[in-house]
């Protein structure tokens, strides 16, 4: 009983162990990165349309109904966006809780579901004209920095929603913010700037960066806002309602909890990646990182992560440039094929002395066989070891290959890891609705619609990682199986506890390893699950064929 509880809490620590070195390896992510993937789940409450939407809205019971005080304040934040812009006019539609604001703008959600959490929690709430305000400020900014950047846009050409050359809108999508939900976003075209595009999709981001810093969110454009804000004299502003230092910091932290799992910022080229905002509709631009930038990082970052990282983005872009989500998993199979060749040249000489050792068993067996009680007896086991050691060297056998092996591939898989997690080209994308980002384990636990259409690759993740389990469980248990046949008879013609008691020990060990590998699988991204597969394959064919070459060999020359 003692030692099975030695062995299931060796199989614990070493799980334990492979989640914490997991999260060793540093995040690539830049703080202009951050901000970019912040914007798209908190986007503001103001709905940016023509001035007859404005006036159709008054219209609306979700106005009349409002008390003359709200209604002040809705016309006050109503009217023209963009000043020497005819075409946008803004508005902040809303109704009153039982003591907090509500926002119907669809982008809203998030700020809704914090404005209850901080009620329910006692918290002074800022006014609705503090949150017009911030839209207000992210506008501007956005205004000011197209007229740097692009000098041959006119603002005043400016449009709700649609682009064309030179011509920019202000919405992220390509319909108003009321019916957002069913819109697609405006794709971000980083290739031709001049195409035109959103200001919100290209600048606001600001919001949450200010760009001669190199820290985000708390040392932001919004911070120094915020500042302006509280000494303000304007209606609804100053310090009685500009957001305060105990809502901020929720603010913070409840907006950092959308992207705190998010690091898929390894870029070879500038482009636009990934999943994100509460639809997971948004695509973001990532800038590329060199290699410097990776070995700034970290030692192992810049050894092995980016390179890694790099070659999954060569195959990715050179098979499929539109990142479709084909090229993504041709590229992972090809990684996967270079990095197991690469580990199996690096522990070849380990592999083949473990073989030789399989081969050597009888001759083990006959010499244990001499020394039944060296469970018992230090004396009989001390004999029996050195017995044991002078039989692997006359067969130029070390006893520490094996361990070499494991002490090689362990940093190597969990380089390969945060490679893919933090591959950009892989965040982006879908194979069969499954997006490559996603762990496995939520995937699975989001089954929506038919199970025919397959919404967000629900039953693609199932046959994965049911693919994964068996490649593992295979190259796990098959070299045991064949192992274990080819002793049946060295057992029964040399009996010995101790031998039973490796054999105990080498079973326990063989299915931790299995259950560990089921759990790990479930939790991986799907990208990763992707590469145990082929991983599993190719491990399974290169211990069969070592096992193959060295019987052949042991068969020809015979052991000493």
């Amino acid at each position: 009983m003692k030692n099975t509880k030695s062995k299931l809490l060796g199989i614990a620590a070493l799980g334990l162990g492979a989640l914490l070195l997991s999260s060793c390896t540093a995040n690539f992510c830049s703080a202009e990165d951050r901000a970019a993937m912040l914007y798209p789940y908190e986007q503001g409450v103001t709905v940016y349309c023509a001035k007859e939407d404005v006036d159709a809205y008054k219209l609306t019971s979700a106005y009349t109904s409002l008390t003359d005080e709200d209604k002040a304040i809705f016309d006050s934040l109503s009217g023209q966006a963009i000043a020497g812009n005819e075409n946008v006019y803004k508005y902040v539609p809303f109704t009153r809780g039982t003591s907090y604001p509500v926002f119907a703008a669809q982008k809203a959600s998030f700020i809704n579901s914090l404005i209850v959490s901080a009620s329910n929690s006692g918290y002074v709430l800022p006014s609705v004209q503090y949150w017009a305000e911030v839209d207000n400020y992210v506008l501007a900014n956005a205004v000011k920095k197209l007229q740097a950047e692009f000098p041959e846009a006119s603002v005043s050409a400016i449009t709700v929603n649609t682009v064309s050359t030179n011509v920019w809108a202000v919405n992220p999508y390509t319909e108003i913010d009321t019916d957002g939900k069913d819109a697609h976003p405006i794709e971000l075209n980083l290739k031709d700037k001049n195409a035109g595009n959103s200001l919100l999709r290209y600048y606001g981001e600001d919001k949450f960066y200010k760009f001669n810093g190199d820290k985000y969110l708390e040392e932001s454009n919004l911070a120094g806002w915020i500042k302006e804000m509280r000494a303000s004299t304007k209606a609804g502003l100053g310090l009685d309602g500009t957001i305060n230092n105990d809502f901020l910091q929720g603010y913070r932290s409840q907006v950092l909890a959308n992207i705190t799992t998010k690091k898929s910022c390894i870029a070879t080229k500038t482009d636009t990646f990934g999943h994100y905002g509460s639809s997971s509709d948004w695509e973001i631009a990532i800038k590329s990182k060199d290699w410097g930038y990776a070995w700034s990082k970290g030692f192992l970052e810049g050894l092995l992560v980016y390179p890694i990282a790099w070659l999954i983005d060569t195959f990715a872009y050179g098979m499929d440039p539109a990142l479709s989500g084909v090229g993504q998993i041709l590229s992972i199979i090809f990684v996967a094929i270079i990095v197991r060749m690469t580990l199996m040249l690096l522990t070849l000489r380990s592999q083949i002395g473990q073989q030789k050792m399989q081969a050597l068993q009888p001759q083990v067996a006959k010499i244990q066989s001499k020394y039944p009680n060296a469970n018992t007896n230090q004396a009989e086991k001390t004999r029996m070891n050195m017995e044991i050691q002078a039989l692997y060297k006359r067969n130029k056998i070390s006893m520490f290959g094996p361990f070499i092996g494991l002490i090689l591939q362990f940093p190597i898989f969990i380089c390969v890891w945060d490679a893919m997690n933090g591959s950009a080209a892989l965040s982006t994308g879908a194979f069969l609705n499954l997006r490559l980002s996603d762990p496995i384990r939520d995937v699975l636990f989001n089954v929506s619609g038919a199970w025919y259409t397959n919404v967000g690759g629900w039953w693609t993740a199932l046959v994965l990682y049911l693919l994964m389990a068996v490649a593992q469980i295979a190259a796990v248990l098959v070299p045991n199986i064949i192992r274990k046949h080819n002793q049946k008879k060295v057992e029964k013609l040399y009996k010995n506890a101790n031998q039973e008691s490796q054999n105990k020990t080498m079973k326990w060990m063989t299915y931790g390893m299995v259950g560990f590998t089921l759990i790990m699988g479930f939790t991986l991204p799907s990208a990763m699950g992707v590469y145990w597969f082929i991983g599993a394959i190719i491990s399974l064919s290169q211990n069969l064929i070592t096992q193959a070459v060295v019987k052949a060999k042991n068969k020809n020359k015979g052991v000493r």
